[in-house]
């Protein structure tokens, strides 16, 4: 779980950008911005868990390669995030678990509002016409 003075959380952040900048994807919005909430969380002392790092860097990884949609690796990113919340709350870590809150509910919404329609406009047009008959 997340701790502000986890030497070993916060090296997890500088391993995490080095994989975003070692799988920069043209056209890619996701991974951008994993790359800049990861600055921003290392510059306020936030570390990483080693759970949310597999999981992220695994979602990195397969956006890269068009294994994963960015919707997809966004709402599993919230899952990890959840987890993360759950075990920061019984460890009485209340500020970690209102971080980690934050990024359940930020990429819940992302891979809902914005990511879905990222990913439908990168279809090919014949896809695109399937994904909105079946998306009314």
């Amino acid at each position: 779980m997340p701790e502000s003075n986890d030497r070993v959380g916060m090296a997890r952040r500088d391993e995490l950008a080095a994989i975003v900048s070692n799988n920069y994807t043209p056209g890619s919005v996701y991974i951008p911005a994993v790359g800049a909430i990861n600055q921003f969380l290392k510059a306020s002392g936030v570390s990483l868990s080693s759970r949310a790092l597999a999981s992220i860097s695994d979602n990195i990884q397969k956006v890269n390669s068009g294994e994963r949609t960015e919707a997809s690796a966004s709402l599993r990113e919230s899952a990890v995030f959840t987890r993360d919340t759950i075990s920061a709350l019984r460890a009485g870590h209340f500020g970690e678990a209102a971080v980690t809150a934050t990024g359940v509910l930020m990429n819940a919404t992302g891979s809902a509002l914005y990511f879905a329609n990222y990913d439908r406009e990168r279809l090919p047009p014949s896809f695109q016409a399937t994904y909105d008959a079946m998306h009314p």
